[in-house]
């Protein structure tokens, strides 16, 4: 049997990415029609997004 490797999750959907962010999905689209973040189009409708990509789009405020 093969050995796995635990690989870092590199894509996310634009629900998981409203999560990670705390916004809503509606902003994350948005960032990615100005090209804030870098995605691309899976299928006819999915769209995934980068997370590299999110961390860089902009900064947390608060705490």
């Amino acid at each position: 049997m093969p050995a796995t490797t635990s690989v870092a999750k590199a894509w996310c959907s634009v629900t998981e990415a409203a999560d990670y962010l705390g916004v809503h999905h509606t902003f994350i689209r948005r960032l990615v029609a100005e090209g804030r973040v870098e995605a691309m189009r899976v299928g006819g409708r999915m769209i995934r997004i980068r997370i590299a990509s999110l961390e860089s789009a902009g900064t947390r405020m608060g705490a």
